[in-house]
């Protein structure tokens, strides 16, 4: 049976591979927020950006920033702010539904 030291280190491992992972791959580059589609190599297959994703990434970056030292860098700071879509008045998840 595994330790609670070992369980410890692999969910570290686990976090700092999924925190690497977003960084790499899902951050819009041109619009801002954070692609919610990505294939398993960090493809994007759908640049549709859900709401949930973009609070999702903007919480867990702030909060790793905040709280845990070895997160505690300027770039995961700037990641947290690039939930925000440049120039889009609604928010991170695009333009508001038309009405009909």
């Amino acid at each position: 049976m595994a330790s609670l030291r070992e369980w410890r280190d692999r969910v570290a491992a686990e976090l700092d591979a999924t925190i690497a992972f977003w960084e790499r791959h899902s951050h819009d580059p041109q619009h801002g927020g954070f692609f919610s589609c990505l294939s398993r190599d960090g493809t994007v297959y759908d640049e549709t950006k859900y709401v949930w994703m973009q609070g999702r990434q903007v919480w867990v970056y702030s909060r790793l920033y905040r709280t845990v030292p070895r997160f505690r860098r300027p770039e995961l700071l700037e990641a947290a702010r690039a939930g925000e879509c440049r120039g889009a008045p609604w928010g991170a998840v695009g333009a508001p539904p038309k009405r009909r």
